[in-house]
């Protein structure tokens, strides 16, 4: 009885301390008749998985993918697609696998970028964009759970918009086009707060 009492606190134990996998988009601005990026940020929790794949689902109008819309990361050594054009339903897929076999990196990483367009006469305001049938294959293969991101789309021309936009999180994390977690002094373009500019 002793023995199997110390085994069940065990796995209670490994159970409470488990990190859990995820995959997560940053919001992201866009103006009318413009293009941004959002980054794929999977935390495999240590975890080997050798591809992912998830649905996009944007407002069934006002939205695009242009050609060539996917960078990858050097953190990662894989390959990241996705549908040619969202459906009438502004449905795409993204996959993205590893072509040196089952590996992953630890903790969270971005391991690439998507970009999208919206249309000139989209109106300002904010559009969620669910991801769902998130799954990741390999050895350690899993689903997880469905999330979204929400699109901002403002008219810096006037600076009129109908969103009420946040103060940034300057301390939030900076990446290079690389998806490479980069500090302050980092000269070049960065993504931050879901949003690409250049840091000085």
């Amino acid at each position: 009885m002793k023995k199997i009492l110390t085994t069940l606190a065990a796995v209670l134990l490994l159970a409470g301390t488990a990190t859990a996998q995820s995959l997560t988009v940053a919001d992201v601005k866009v103006t009318p008749g413009g293009q941004a990026i959002f980054g794929i940020t999977i935390d495999a929790a240590g975890k080997s998985f050798g591809g992912f794949q998830f649905s996009m689902t944007f407002p069934a109008t006002g939205f695009s993918l242009p050609a060539n819309n996917t960078t990858v990361s050097d953190l990662w050594d894989g390959i990241i697609s996705t549908s040619k054009k969202l459906s009438s339903k502004g449905k795409a897929t993204a996959l993205g696998y590893s072509i040196t076999g089952d590996t992953f990196p630890d903790g969270e990483v971005v391991l690439g970028t998507v970009t999208f367009a919206a249309d000139d006469n989209l109106p300002t305001g904010d559009y969620t964009v669910a991801l769902s049938g998130i799954k990741l294959a390999g050895t350690d293969k899993a689903t997880l759970p469905d999330t979204s991101f929400t699109i901002h789309v403002v008219d810096e021309t006037t600076g009129i918009s109908t969103v009420e936009a946040a103060a940034a999180d300057l301390t939030a994390p900076m990446y290079n086009l690389a998806g490479q977690r980069v500090n302050g002094s980092y000269k070049g373009v960065v993504i931050q707060n879901g949003v690409k500019r250049e840091n000085k």
